[in-house]
């Protein structure tokens, strides 16, 4: 079976309750890396 995704769109809102929830800085992260922290908050909550 072939990985397929749901594209899912963050708003700048989000983004940085998730940052401040990790205690990073948003402005020093790549948007892929507060991709990576999205997945690792569901991998934590479910």
């Amino acid at each position: 079976m072939e990985d397929s995704c749901i594209l899912y769109r963050l708003t700048l809102e989000q983004a940085e309750l998730l940052c401040k929830y990790y205690n990073k800085d948003i402005n020093n992260l790549e948007e892929y890396e507060i991709a990576e922290l999205l997945d690792r908050f569901i991998d934590e909550h479910i």
